[in-house]
């Protein structure tokens, strides 16, 4: 909306990594997709999956980048403008976006680095196992939650396990 134009914090934060890369990759997937003419999965991407995204962003860093907040209109906007070029170009000239919205490149985008995505998506589901285990136990307030985790050994013996098991069938 306007009034998130030219918001955001300068500081960085931990999930401004994790941000970009989701920004980079839906770019491509979206522009492979339009490369194809599927429209409809592009949008998919532009419209569904990427503010899902951003909401988990804005729970993670409670305010979002200001550079990557940008560019998240940006990629959105350059993303439906062969779909809908009238509210497309409204949203570029309140971007201050260089030119006509019909002249600017669709978002070229990048594969993703996947430790980046990865290691989110473990604080993501852990995060949501904590909130089901409240939940469940009808704990509102935890006083402390503590994380327990395998130590290394143990997860040499389970792939060991694992390689021995493929081999085998």
């Amino acid at each position: 909306s306007r009034e998130n134009i030219g918001k955001g914090r300068t500081k960085t934060h931990n999930a401004d990594a994790w941000f970009d890369e989701v920004l980079e990759s839906t770019a491509l997937v979206a522009r492979e997709a339009c490369d194809k003419l599927l429209f409809r999965t592009a949008l998919r991407h532009l419209f569904f999956e990427l503010p899902q995204n951003y909401r988990w962003y804005i729970r993670r860093a409670s305010e979002p980048n200001k550079v990557l907040l940008k560019k998240y209109i940006s990629i959105v906007t350059r993303g439906i403008a062969p779909i809908a070029p009238h509210a497309a170009e409204e949203i570029w000239e309140m971007l201050d976006g260089e030119g006509l919205i019909s002249d600017a490149s669709y978002p070229e985008g990048h594969e993703a680095d996947s430790d980046i995505l990865l290691s989110e998506d473990l604080l993501r589901k852990t995060s949501d196992d904590i909130r089901t285990i409240l939940n469940v136990a009808k704990i509102e307030k935890p006083e402390k939650i503590v994380l327990i985790t395998a130590p290394s050994w143990k997860w040499t013996a389970v792939s060991i396990a694992a390689s021995l098991t493929d081999e085998r069938g």
